[in-house]
């Protein structure tokens, strides 16, 4: 049932994003005067197709559906009727032809924002950025930050001002914050305030002295952020709401043993499911300034491989962030340029080695990502859509033949030189283009079957 429904979601991404790409090239395509033969939806054999419009278009789903293309009337594929000339693709002017190329990577940004935007107002349900304790000698700590700080504000840089604060309303604008500083090493600074206070702080954090490209050496530096272990909520008739435990409880110790985030909180619970029969633990929180107990007994319930997992029905703190029309139009483009900046970097990290080719996921990666994002519920799905959108639009943009930007390479050269690349620099070029590609795609289905493997 679980390896059904991860197809099941992988299906549904392709369904939407695939689409969505190529009818990016067929609508200016058909706007530049261009016609077009067939739309498909996959590659290989066509197993269903009908035909419409004026120019009798083939729409077909063909067999493998892991991409898609739109055939274009093109003299260089066989012999044109003399009056269908002038609507051949290779007729067109060049810009007209490089915006043809280019349409299909840009719908999938327009997409990607559309979707951040919809999210951003639709509103997704958010860990707050309120932190357990971070490990001593982390850089965190070492900033001052401690237990049950909210982080209210971030600002990107030792010399950066009051006006570059951007205010913080999840554990999620915390985490972008710290990609970008990370990425630029550079330090962060963070606003905070004491749990139950109103006054503020401000920290700063020395991120630029952690290499988050290479694998950390005994002794650096780690960052030390988690989420507090507080109770968010109670899942009613839960384990953990039986026991006597109530929201806003600060977890303090499970069977003796310090808890100092909720990523602790977590690994206790499962670990008492080991074995196949939860055992009783004993749970001390502080509540309204008391220390008090509680025995807890998990219960097993289904993890997000199938795999039975102890779950006591405590969620963490949490609450829907949404914000209006105008400013999630804005936070979505935002979203956008930072994710699309970040992937750049990381391709060009991967390109010189300081980031491991292990990174690099394929369809398995995707599928088991779809299914997990849509078990998080609407709005978390729409936004892995978003990011996967974004990142299609990255990928086809990569200057290697065969791909989008390897046209639009083939015709920034025909800009600069007045000539078009001979065809036997194409046919050599489009062959080491479709050896990269299959490198990297036997690359990424290798990585894929050790991650399920559990080999890594």
């Amino acid at each position: 049932m679980a390896l059904l429904q991860t197809l099941f979601w992988f299906l549904v991404t392709l369904a939407i994003l695939i689409p969505i790409h190529e009818y990016g090239h067929y609508r200016v395509a058909k706007a530049c005067g261009v016609k077009v033969l067939r739309f498909s939806i996959g590659f290989g054999n066509v197993v269903w197709s009908r035909r419409f419009g004026a120019d009798r278009t083939e729409f077909a789903l063909s067999l493998i559906p892991l991409g898609g293309y739109v055939k274009m009337l093109d003299e260089r594929e066989g012999a044109v009727d003399p009056a269908e000339l002038p609507r051949c693709f290779n007729q067109r002017p060049l810009y007209q032809r490089a915006l043809v190329v280019a349409a299909g990577p840009f719908a999938n940004l327009v997409l990607a924002i559309a979707l951040y935007s919809f999210v951003q107002w639709y509103g997704i349900d958010q860990p707050l950025p309120v932190v357990g304790a971070p490990p001593a000698g982390s850089v965190l700590a070492d900033a001052g930050l401690q237990r049950g700080d909210r982080i209210v504000a971030t600002a990107q840089g030792a010399d950066a001002g009051e006006d570059d604060f951007r205010t913080v309303r999840s554990m999620d604008d915390v985490m972008r914050a710290i990609d970008g500083a990370l990425v630029e090493r550079e330090p962060l600074q963070l606003r905070v305030t004491r749990a139950g206070g109103s006054a503020t702080r401000t920290l700063t954090a020395a991120l630029d002295t952690i290499d988050p490209f290479n694998a950390p050496k005994p002794g650096s530096k780690t960052l030390g952020l988690a989420l507090e272990a507080q109770v968010g909520g109670l899942v009613p008739g839960g384990a953990a709401a039986n026991s006597g435990l109530r929201t806003g409880d600060v977890v303090l110790r499970i069977d003796g043993k310090p808890i100092a985030d909720w990523t602790a909180e977590r690994a206790a619970i499962e670990a008492s499911g080991q074995g196949g029969t939860p055992r009783t633990m004993t749970w001390e929180v502080l509540r309204a300034g008391r220390t008090l107990s509680f025995p807890v007994t998990a219960r097993l319930e289904p993890g997000p491989d199938g795999k039975p997992v102890a779950r006591v029905g405590v969620e963490s703190l949490h609450e829907v962030v949404s914000a209006t029309p105008i400013d999630a139009v804005t936070l979505g483009a935002e979203q956008t340029w930072q994710q699309a900046a970040s992937t750049w970097r990381t391709i060009g990290l991967i390109l010189t080695g300081k980031v491991p080719t292990k990174a690099i996921g394929g369809a398995g990666t995707i599928a088991v990502a779809a299914n997990a994002a849509a078990h998080q519920g609407f709005a978390w799905f729409v936004s892995f859509l978003a990011r996967v959108s974004l990142g299609l639009a990255v990928l086809n943009l990569l200057p290697v033949p065969m791909l989008d930007g390897g046209t639009l390479l083939y015709y920034l050269f025909e800009g600069a030189t007045g000539r078009p690349v001979s065809d036997l620099w194409q046919i050599w070029l489009q062959r080491g283009g479709a050896l990269i590609l299959l490198l990297l795609m036997t690359l990424a289905l290798s990585n894929d079957a050790v991650r399920f493997l559990g080999l890594q």
